[in-house]
């Protein structure tokens, strides 16, 4: 590899159940590029549950989360890794604009986003395949 080469970025943005993790997959599975592989799914799961009992404190927990991939995206992109980041951009009062939050955190590195989405179809049989449909949630 060339000294002082940087990685790149591919930057999966979509709701759950919409194909990101199968996408990725696939790319890994046939690119002669190599790529890690962060997922928001994998850093959510290291907040403490005992911290998530109300909504703030579920954004907020998830919010350092999300810092926290990011980082590690710029640490591999750096060391000349690709990545891909599957992960999803929300825009509310709530929480932070992260698209700008990732560009931040990883200045200077080149970033390609990808907007996954499926039909509302698809979406409800991915759920139910899963076993976490919930007719009164809104998707």
């Amino acid at each position: 590899m060339e000294k002082n080469k940087r990685g790149f970025i591919v930057v999966l943005n979509g709701i759950t159940s919409f194909g990101k993790t199968s996408i990725a997959k696939e790319i890994i599975k046939i690119s002669d590029e190599n790529y890690y592989y962060l997922a928001i799914d994998t850093f959510a799961t290291m907040a403490n549950p005992k911290h998530l009992t109300t909504f703030e404190s579920y954004f907020s927990e998830l919010n350092d989360c999300i810092s926290a991939m990011y980082s590690a995206a710029d640490t591999f992109a750096h060391l000349g890794k690709n990545i891909i980041l599957d992960t999803i951009f929300l825009d509310t009062p709530e929480y932070p604009i992260v698209f700008k939050r990732l560009q931040n955190a990883c200045e200077g590195i080149d970033i390609v986003t990808v907007n996954v989405t499926c039909s509302l179809d698809i979406c409800i049989k991915r759920h139910k395949d899963r076993g976490n449909y919930n007719e009164n949630q809104p998707l």
